[in-house]
């Protein structure tokens, strides 16, 4: 129910918006270096109880974890062996 009490407006205003709802989700307009604008030329489509949610490739995610934290150095391992495993395939 939280999600339907924010507005695309007051998502734009913020870099990063966590919502608690079932899925827990979070909202980005820039992670990190990327933006948006550049970003969304590799969007992917996924539907969420017949929501459609646009996400970024899993090329854009990984610049976008490329931060130095350690939390996020450990999702890049990860991202990068999935998408090794995908070209695989």
């Amino acid at each position: 129910g939280v999600a339907r009490e924010i507005t695309p407006e007051e998502l734009l205003q913020r870099g990063v918006t966590m919502i608690g709802d079932t899925p827990n989700v979070d909202v980005l307009t820039r992670a990190w270096k990327v933006k948006w604008p550049e970003a969304s030329a590799e969007v992917a489509m996924f539907e969420v109880d017949n929501i459609p949610v646009p996400t970024v490739s899993i090329e854009v995610l990984i610049a976008s974890k490329r931060t130095g934290r350690p939390q996020d150095d450990a999702d890049v391992l990860v991202l990068e062996a999935i998408l090794e495993l995908r070209r695989a395939t």
